[in-house]
């Protein structure tokens, strides 16, 4: 074969390996383009963060707006324990589905992730509503069927899952009642219908907090549990409106 035919697929192949590398460049650029990566938050830096519709995570500071993502792929429904020392988040492990989930927590102190809990039933198991209680537990909303709602708490030391269950009426003539089986098999009537469930810690005290309204959708205001480790009890509440993220 003569030499400048040799040139020419020489110069032919530098031009393809050119091309692809821009292109493989520019696809990685596009990808982590408006994304931070979680453990690049500071924890001063938390009040930053916003959830969007579909309980992505953004970090927004001097009007930069960026979601949250771990290891490449996105964070959902991110809470801060009450000591401040780790942080409990969903994400999606896999591009290809959103029915694939994992639990993670992130010592700030240790530099470190866990994964505590995964499922490939995302859509069943996880409805959103991460939340700590204590620094010891976190628990979050999935589907239980008709006319209730399970909340799922999740040791971080033992990994061991135990179920509640929120309970609504089935008709809608019927009193806007809540009944609630906790995770110690007691069970709570509460007047008003749950329309949000958090946690909240004051002192060296943890809550479970419900958040009511009426049929009409009127606020009811709050009602709480105090948790002592093995058991629930309520205490006495006031009515006060909450922000949430």
């Amino acid at each position: 074969m003569p030499k400048n035919k040799y040139l020419i697929l020489i110069l032919f192949f530098l031009v393809a390996f050119l091309i692809t590398v821009y292109l493989m460049s520019s696809h990685i650029e596009y990808k982590t383009e408006g994304v931070i990566d979680i453990s690049s938050i500071r924890i001063s830096d938390y009040s930053f963060l916003s959830r969007g519709r579909q309980n992505e995570v953004f970090f927004t500071k001097y009007g930069d707006k960026r979601q949250v993502f771990y290891d490449i792929k996105p964070v959902t429904s991110m809470a801060l324990s009450p000591s401040k020392k780790q942080v409990a988040f969903f994400y999606f492990p896999n591009n290809k589905t959103r029915e694939e989930v994992s639990l993670v927590i992130y010592d700030f102190q240790k530099k470190a992730f866990r994964e505590i809990y995964h499922t490939s039933h995302a859509s069943w198991d996880f409805t959103g509503g991460l939340n700590w209680l204590s620094d010891s537990y976190v628990f979050f909303m999935r589907h239980c069927g008709t006319a209730c709602s399970g909340v799922a708490l999740l040791s971080l030391e033992s990994r061991q899952e135990t179920n509640a269950v929120l309970s609504y009426p089935s008709f809608p003539n019927q009193p806007s009642k809540t009944h609630f089986k906790d995770w110690f098999e007691h069970e709570f009537d509460l007047d008003g219908l749950v329309v949000d469930l958090n946690s909240e810690t004051r002192g060296k005290n943890n809550y479970l907090v419900f958040t009511l309204e009426d049929n009409n959708g009127n606020n009811l205001g709050e009602r709480r549990l105090l948790y002592t480790k093995d058991s629930l009890k309520f205490v006495k509440l006031y009515d006060t409106s909450r922000g949430q993220m």
